[in-house]
């Protein structure tokens, strides 16, 4: 078994025979995500997906294949994964997802993140408003701000957010350009830079939400 921390996402890494009933009992993982591309058939596979869902009904499992027929996506799909993502998969792809799936179902838990001065942040619509009056936003600011409300109160390193917004298509400068431009739109001081560190963003009471795990950048 491995530990770890990614893109602010804990997880641990199990091999299919190391899962037991007891883990898939005390277990409070927020997502599974079942790798087919290692060793083993799809018919092992398929049962320890219908073995997490029996135990945890409403935990969002996506699988990982190459997915060479439509037939293989309908198995893993009817034996209970909520999504699937096909090789090469890059950190910003399998962030989206989870971040998709695991606010899908709980869609009750920390969706307004209330800021300082009036402002809060609705994470489904990526929405800024100030005293209830939306703020124009660009695509990349939105997706800025979503990273940094989700993990308010921590710092989000550079490397982190340029590979959330734009993949490889960014870089620091780009960054920075962003940030200069969104801190005009926003007459509080509510983006908080670390040189070397990165950046954050901090809501009125200065705490995380309890569904967030702390980035580990």
């Amino acid at each position: 078994m491995k530990e770890g921390a990614l893109l602010g996402i804990r997880f641990r890494i199990k091999k299919r025979e190391e899962l037991t009933e007891k883990d898939l009992q005390e277990s409070r993982y927020e997502a599974v995500i079942v790798s087919m591309t290692t060793p083993g058939t799809v018919q092992n596979y398929l049962e320890t997906i219908r073995k997490i869902r029996r135990y945890r009904s409403r935990v969002p499992i996506i699988a990982i294949d190459h997915f060479d027929s439509s037939s293989k996506i309908g198995n893993c799909l009817e034996a209970g994964c909520s999504d699937y993502i096909k090789p090469p998969v890059t950190n910003k792809e399998i962030l989206m997802k989870l971040t998709f799936w695991i606010e899908w179902e709980t869609p009750d838990r920390g969706r307004i993140v209330t800021l300082r001065n009036g402002y809060s942040f609705d994470l489904y619509k990526n929405e800024l408003t100030h005293r209830q009056v939306p703020v124009t936003l660009s695509r990349q600011e939105g997706l800025f701000l979503h990273l940094l409300a989700r993990y308010r109160g921590s710092f989000i390193s550079a490397e982190t957010l340029i590979d959330y917004i734009w993949g490889y298509g960014g870089d620091k400068n780009r960054l920075r350009v962003l940030v200069y431009k969104l801190r005009k739109k926003i007459a509080t001081p509510l983006i908080i830079a670390m040189r070397g560190v990165g950046y954050k963003l901090e809501n009125l009471s200065g705490e995380l939400s309890p569904h967030c795990p702390v980035p580990g950048n």
